[in-house]
């Protein structure tokens, strides 16, 4: 008999950094100083950039149509950011709304370690793009909600 539990489990270990809540609200503030952010944890884990593209695939997979009002941006990065969490026990892909090249939308930003420090990325988790928070993508953050 198959569990659904045996489903959820990834499919490789994972290797987990940590970072706190402080020294992330400062690696947000750096990029979106004027941002409304919400962290409600008080220590984070994230992983190399290698292992996101696993993560973000499996969560990615089978995400429901997008569907107007009823299954639109906000639910489908809220779902990312809960699929994350509950699958891979990751607590650093924040669900975030703001301006972006499709107007006001909602949309994800993960933490991941690049050569040993914690960088921003954003993810469009209806295309599956990731862009640097340094790159010019027509993102921006109003209000973020991590942990």
């Amino acid at each position: 008999m198959c569990k659904i539990s045996d489903w959820l489990k990834p499919p490789k270990a994972l290797v987990e950094y940590e970072i706190s809540s402080v020294d992330l609200l400062s690696l947000i503030r750096v990029t979106y100083p004027k941002a409304l952010v919400f962290l409600d944890d008080n220590r984070y884990y994230c992983v190399a950039h290698e292992d996101w593209g696993t993560v973000i695939r499996d969560v990615l997979l089978n995400m429901p149509a997008y569907l107007t009002e009823k299954f639109d941006c906000e639910n489908v990065s809220n779902l990312c950011r809960c699929r994350t969490s509950s699958i891979y026990k990751i607590n650093t892909m924040g669900e975030a709304v703001g301006p972006s090249p499709w107007g006001y939308h909602a949309f994800n930003l993960f933490v991941s370690v690049v050569g040993g420090e914690p960088k921003l990325f954003i993810l469009e988790p209806q295309s599956g793009d990731i862009y640097t928070v340094e790159e010019d993508s027509g993102y921006s953050i109003d209000r973020l909600v991590m942990g």
